[in-house]
């Protein structure tokens, strides 16, 4: 049979997320769609400020204007 997929072990993270955090999450729609779910379980977290962004550039141009 076709293997479609390929198994990746990543390891457990040493980041902990918690609900008194703030996160920004900039990028493409994936970015707006986990950033909608996690709005809706109750994290702070603000969405692509600057709109949907799909290139490296673009998203280094939006970091910098946050600073």
């Amino acid at each position: 049979m076709l293997k479609l997929q390929t198994p990746v072990d990543c390891g457990k993270s040493r980041i902990q997320i918690s609900y008194k955090d703030r996160i920004l999450i900039i990028g493409s729609c994936f970015a707006d769609n986990i950033g909608g779910k996690m709005s809706a379980l109750g994290f702070d977290v603000c969405v692509n400020p600057f709109g949907t962004l799909y290139n490296p550039q673009s998203i280094a141009g939006a970091i910098r204007r946050l600073r």
